[in-house]
């Protein structure tokens, strides 16, 4: 958390680190779980506890080490992977009782599913790679056209065909209003998705007075995206995990020193999380976008809750979720369609709304927030840069100068605050930095070293600087923030999707690679990437990554497209 949304010293990070150890020892002695009663819980939970080890082996018998093993649950779609060590021995602990599937993958090989029951005892679950593995996906944006260049932005591509029926003409009179068609061409979704897909999109259709959807058309054009836009083999509409991006080469060195874990969130009817925070006990919230709600999941039963923001005259849209520090209790959200920001008491679920005043125009929500020290929460929008003072409930509006100039959206995207105060931000569609003095309300511009490069979102580290991914030429970039230098770093795997960077408080750079379904690891001190973790599930579609506070070598992402949400455990 430190290393992506807040401002730091030095000092407060040797505190962190501290604080974070203590935090550690404490919560392996908690077994507290509360469910707040005015949530809605979806049935996740189960004693923990249970163990499944087993040896990986070849066709011959011979016993493999580097091969990635999965255990899957269906019944929650929750998946736990590990890497075969010496001897092809694995084992996962502490795992919630039910059914799973256990399976080894290596190389071109891997096992058949073999079925076991986690519960109090000890089982073996031992897997032979004696299959060959389905061709390798290349790296791509999720469940879009295996064809498809996955870093090229939608927005920049001319509209496509699409296929004629009942709806088509709605969709392209309407829908283009505001966008193109290759955006939806290239989003296959199930029907229920897209029937709220198309109820969010009415919503910011009316905000925007533009050519209203009557009811009868908007279920002529969800019944023709149904049919015809729905689901691509191995996507988030199939409930089983999916081998086709995993590595082929098997696990080396740090690598292969890690346990992960990924879950689909349960339908309600749809999940879209593309925001997520951690909070002082080590759970998920996530900013819901589709499903309008404030998730958590319990990181100790899997157990998931729901908080619904009070009724607003359109559908919210929900992003950018964050805590402060120095206010654990309250997770900060917009809900840019109702034109308000705000927070969620975890104690209570209770929200608080501020709503943003007529006098500011223009887009009112990001999808990413921060804070400063003093206590305001920033989001950055195509035209300008918010904060909102949650003491006075005052907004200012600072405008981001190319759109002055141009007239045209710059998209704020990622944002981070440096040592000295500055709020830093992504201008993703010019291929920009920006950069805010909170005081003065002046803002800053920087050209990224690489042209059409797409920065998308940042974190700071201990010591101040700033680090960039860049989407579309999947590079690290590092921004010192006294001079402004920018320093280019190149992940090992190409066509990354390099999607956000942050910080954690020992001072290594974690990096998604959202299109290769990886997460890299960074050295500042070396400059050299030293691993890159493999997640279970192909097209996870990793946007958010951030530091858990109470276990500093576990790193959570959560993947709107995938409705997955999981985490990285390192281990040195």
């Amino acid at each position: 958390m430190r290393g992506e949304t807040a401002e730091v010293t030095k000092e407060e990070s040797v505190m962190f680190r501290n604080v974070a150890q203590k935090m550690v020892m404490a919560a392996a002695a908690l077994a507290v779980v509360f469910c707040l009663p005015s949530a809605r819980a979806a049935d996740n939970s189960g004693p923990m506890g249970g163990v499944v080890k087993g040896v990986v082996k070849d066709a011959s018998a011979q016993p493999v080490s580097g091969a990635y093993v999965k255990i899957y649950n269906p019944e929650k779609d929750l998946t736990f992977m590990v890497v075969s060590q010496d001897g092809g021995r694995f084992s996962f602990k502490n795992l919630p009782a039910g059914k799973y599937k256990v399976q080894g993958v290596g190389g071109d090989k891997q096992s058949p599913q073999v079925p076991v029951t986690v519960g109090s005892k000890e089982a073996e679950a031992s897997v032979s790679l004696t299959e060959a593995r389905a061709p390798q996906l290349p790296n791509s944006w999720p469940f879009r056209d295996r064809n498809v260049n996955g870093n090229e932005e939608w927005d920049h591509k001319p509209g496509m065909q699409m296929v004629n029926g009942p709806g088509k003409d709605v969709l392209e009179a309407k829908c283009e209003q505001c966008h193109n068609t290759t955006r939806i061409a290239l989003l296959p979704q199930t029907r229920a998705k897209w029937a709220m897909t198309v109820a969010t999109m009415r919503s910011y259709i009316d905000a925007g007075h533009l050519s209203q959807l009557t009811d009868k058309e908007a279920e002529e054009v969800t019944d023709y995206l149904g049919k015809n836009y729905s689901g691509l083999p191995g996507s988030a509409n199939e409930l089983k995990p999916v081998n086709d991006r995993l590595p082929r080469t098997l696990a080396k060195g740090q690598d292969a020193r890690y346990f992960a874990m990924d879950m689909r969130l349960p339908e309600d009817p749809n999940r879209d999380p593309h925001d997520l925070t951690i909070d002082s006990k080590g759970n998920a919230w996530m900013a819901d976008r589709l499903g309008c709600c404030v998730v958590k999941l319990d990181a100790a039963t899997f157990k998931v809750t729901t908080f619904t923001p009070p009724a607003a005259a359109h559908t919210s849209r929900l992003g950018g979720a964050i805590q402060r520090s120095d206010d654990a209790t309250l997770i900060w959200v917009q809900d840019a369609a109702n034109r308000r920001w705000l927070s969620l008491d975890t104690r209570n679920g209770k929200f608080t709304s501020y709503p943003v005043p007529d006098s500011i125009t223009g887009p009112v929500g990001s999808n990413f927030l921060v804070y400063t020290k003093d206590g305001r929460i920033w989001g950055a929008t195509g035209q300008a840069v918010l904060g909102l003072d949650p003491k006075t409930s005052k907004f200012v509006s600072y405008p981001i100068p190319t759109f002055q100039k141009t007239g045209k959206s710059v998209t704020g995207y990622g944002m981070a605050v440096s040592l000295d105060g500055k709020v830093w931000f992504a201008e993703r569609d010019i291929s920009q930095i920006g950069r805010l003095d909170p005081a003065t309300g002046h803002i800053d511009e920087y050209q990224t070293p690489i042209p059409g490069s797409i920065p998308r979102r940042m974190g700071a580290d201990s010591e101040g600087n700033i680090w960039v991914a860049l989407h579309g030429a999947g590079k690290l970039v590092k921004i010192d923030y006294e001079t402004q230098k920018m320093t280019v770093f190149s992940p090992p795997t190409a066509d990354n999707g390099a999607y956000i960077a942050i910080a954690d408080p020992k001072g290594m750079v974690w990096m998604s690679e959202q299109t290769a379904d990886k997460i890299a690891e960074f050295d500042p001190k070396t400059s050299s990437f030293i691993a890159e973790y493999a997640l279970p599930t192909s097209q996870s579609d990793a946007r958010r990554l951030t530091t858990d506070p109470t276990n500093p070598n576990r790193f959570w992402w959560s993947g709107d497209t995938s409705e997955r949400v999981g985490y990285i455990e390192v281990q040195r």
